[in-house]
C-alpha cells in the first residue's frame, strides 16, 4: 500500500513539473505577435537585426520580428511615438534629444552594444 502511494506522489511531482515546463507565449495558436524594429541602413544594424530576427522567430512562438527603414531621426520619433518597438543600435551622440527621451521615459536605454565604439 505504501508503494502505492509513494509511486502516486512521484508521478504527480512528474506530472507538475512537465506541466512548468510547457511553453506559453500567451499567443493563440495561428497568431502572431509582431515587433517592430528599427533599421537606419547600417550593415552592422542589418546583422544585429538579423540576429534578433533568428533567436525571437525560433526561440519565442507566435512572434515575428519586422524592420522599419528610415533615417535614424524618422525612427527615432517613431519609437517615441510607439510606432516601432526596438531599436537594436543608435549612435545616441547623434540624437540631440537622447538624455530627455530617457529621462522621460519615452526611451529605455538596457545597455551599449559596442563599449569601444566611438559612436557609441
Amino acid at each position: 500500500m505504501k508503494k502505492k502511494y509513494v509511486f502516486m506522489i512521484l508521478a504527480l511531482v512528474l506530472v507538475i513539473s512537465i506541466s512548468a515546463c510547457a511553453r506559453n507565449t500567451g499567443v493563440k495558436p495561428g497568431e502572431s505577435i509582431k515587433i517592430a524594429v528599427t533599421d537606419n541602413g547600417w550593415d552592422s544594424q542589418k546583422l544585429h537585426n538579423e540576429i534578433a530576427r533568428i533567436v525571437v522567430e525560433n526561440g519565442y512562438e507566435g512572434y515575428k520580428l519586422e524592420t522599419s527603414s528610415g533615417s535614424s531621426t524618422m525612427n527615432w520619433q517613431a519609437m517615441i511615438k510607439g510606432d516601432i518597438d526596438l531599436d537594436i543600435e543608435s549612435w545616441t551622440d547623434n540624437v540631440v534629444s537622447y538624455p530627455d527621451d530617457v529621462a522621460k521615459g519615452d526611451i529605455v536605454d538596457v545597455g551599449v552594444l559596442v563599449p569601444d565604439s566611438a559612436q557609441v
